[in-house]
């Protein structure tokens, strides 16, 4: 089985929910591609999908409003191809989630962005959207640094590849592209498949990091596997049915740690 096969495999071992829920319940967005490196030339597969990571379990998810690429310039963005492939997702069902794909045509830091639809969720108390984004290295190091010009967006300070397990890695948090201090940033590890364990003390599931008043944080993420961080914050509202509900942002970050003896 190649590579995509694989991939598509240990997607579709994820367990689902029963029924559809909107995706702005989902505890994070999940954005990973199928290999975190790549050659110039070679495709670039990656799944989108919102669920909670460590347990492995997803929801039916849209297409999102915005998929696109930044190169490692930091200037020039190419929108990616997105179209929704149902999976399997345990013995009774199917469940919806969103492939993205690009060709790199040259060397350097690709950062992969994702912007859902902005949609009303009473249960997460108003108006919720998502911005995710993830970086595909091409052969040489070029472009990390480089900002995606999110609303709210989390900025490695620490080189987002080549890490290993319990390496401290630094971001900075910035809201308008201003620091946003006192926020809480969720960090959780995704499993490709479902844990034969999973913790009844929420606590030990999410971890949690409060930026200081540069908007700084540092999380240890202590095993290998694509990990998650993600920070909340309002801003602004919107009317609805005669009541001004706050809208919520949520800003999510995709890295990818290497176990300790991986080939490079």
């Amino acid at each position: 089985m190649n590579s995509a096969g694989r991939f598509l495999f240990w997607i579709c071992g994820i367990t689902i929910f029963p029924l559809f829920l909107p995706a702005a319940w989902g505890h994070f967005g999940i954005l990973v591609p199928e290999k975190p490196a790549v050659r110039r030339g070679e495709p670039v597969t990656l799944r989108y999908f919102q669920g909670h990571p460590f347990e492995c379990q997803i929801v039916d998810t849209e297409a999102p409003e915005k998929a696109e690429v930044l190169l490692p310039d930091g200037k020039t963005r190419v929108n990616l191809k997105v179209e929704p492939r149902r999976v399997a997702g345990g013995e009774n069902g199917q469940v919806t989630i969103q492939t993205l794909t690009f060709t790199p045509s040259e060397r350097g830091d690709h950062w992969v962005v994702v912007r859902t639809p902005l949609r009303f969720d009473e249960h997460a108390g108003g108006f919720v959207q998502d911005e995710l984004k993830v970086l595909v290295r091409v052969q040489v190091q070029n472009g990390w640094e480089n900002t995606a010009g999110q609303t709210l967006e989390l900025i490695p300070l620490t080189r987002p590849y080549g890490l290993t397990p319990g390496f401290a890695f630094k971001t900075q948090v910035r809201l308008a592209n201003k620091p946003l201090a006192d926020a809480n940033v969720e960090i959780e590890r995704f499993n490709p498949e479902p844990p034969a364990d999973v913790p009844e003390d929420e606590a030990l599931v999410t971890q949690v990091v409060r930026t200081d008043v540069n908007g700084y944080g540092i999380a240890t993420l202590d095993a290998p596997g694509w990990w998650g961080l993600m920070v909340t914050a309002e801003d602004g509202s919107r009317e609805k049915d005669g009541k001004t509900w706050p809208i919520v942002r949520r800003g999510i970050l995709w890295v990818h740690v290497e176990a300790p003896n991986a080939k490079k």
